[in-house]
Formats: structure tokens, sequence, C-alpha cells
């Protein structure tokens, strides 16, 4: 008899021994299972915090660099790229903002661009800054050089003696001075 107590308490502990072992390798399992899903849920609120942060800065900066020229629209540029057409955009540079320059200035460069998403291409044609053009907001200057639109009105007046003079819509424009120009060298590398 004392045998059979004997055995059963041999196979009581096995059975408590292995019973505490199974037990012990459940726990080990749920904390790793607790640490990668908590590893996730921080990946996951930084990440998130990131994208926050990232949009509030392009929010920022597109505030400081977007203007509306005030120039009227002929058509609607967004209508337009839906339907596929082509759009064109206006590019002038200016030569102030850098060597000691702050007044206004006039636009040097003036370029029509025209992107065509049927045909996959992109025309552009320089314009001589010293061609003769009506400036519709300052006819008591015309005829004047085309340079001279920036100089009497602003982007809007530009666009407007453009569309006027070439009989076509111009849908967005990109304005940029000599400072901006040397700080986006600089960004890039520079001299």
């Amino acid at each position: 008899m004392d045998t059979d107590k004997s055995e059963n308490e041999l196979d009581q502990r096995q059975h408590d021994h292995r019973h505490h072992h199974h037990h012990h390798h459940h726990r080990r399992r749920k904390i790793i299972w607790r640490t990668i899903i908590g590893i996730f849920l921080v990946l996951i609120v930084v990440s998130g915090a990131y994208a926050a942060y990232g949009w509030h800065k392009l929010s920022e900066t597109s505030k400081v660099i977007y203007h509306s020229a005030g120039a009227p629209k002929l058509r609607s540029a967004s209508n337009v790229i839906s339907k596929n057409k082509p759009v064109s955009i206006l590019l002038l540079g200016t030569d102030t903002g850098a060597l000691g320059r702050s007044y206004k200035g006039r636009t040097d460069t003036i370029m029509l661009m025209t992107i065509n998403p049927k045909t996959n291409k992109t025309q552009m044609m320089s314009l001589p800054r010293d061609m003769k053009v009506d400036l519709p907001g300052f006819s008591q200057y015309s005829p004047a050089k085309v340079n001279a639109a920036y100089t009497y009105g602003g982007t809007k007046e530009t666009i407007e003696t453009l569309q006027d003079y070439f009989k076509i819509p111009i849908d967005y424009y990109l304005l940029i001075n000599m400072g901006g120009l040397e700080k986006s060298i600089n960004a890039v590398g520079g001299r």
C-alpha cells in the first residue's frame, strides 16, 4: 500500500511539473504576443504622428508659396484636365531677390508651356522680353515691352496681356525670382 501511495505521489508530482511547465510556456507566449502587439501599436501611432506633421508642414508651405494672380480664368483648368485636354502654364522669372535687388523688377524670362496628356508631349515657347504688346490694364503705357507688364500690374497683368495677345487661355503659372532660384540651386549642392 505504501508503494501505491508513493507511485500516486510520484505521478501527481510529474503531472504537476508538466502542468507547471505547460503553464509557464503558455505565459511566455502571451508575453511575447503582447510585446509584438504593443510594438505594432507604437509604430502605428508614431507613423500617424509623422504623417500628420508632414501634412501640416506641406499645408503651411503651400499657403506661403501659392498666391492667386487674380487674372480672369478663360476656362476651368480642372475640367480641361479631367477631359484629358492640353493645359497651358506660364513660367515667369524675375530679376529680383538676389544681388541686393529688392525692387519689383521685370520678368526677364517668359515661357509658355503646353502639356498634352493625350500625346504625352510638352511644348515650350520662350517669349522675347522686348516683344511689343498692348497692356490691357495700362493702356497709357502701351505699346510696351512684354516684360513691363509685370512691373506695372504683376502676374495678373502679365497673364491678361499674354491671353489677349495670343488668344489662348493660361491655366496655371509659376513665378520664381533670382533669390528663389539661388536658394534652390544651393539646396541641391550649390554653384
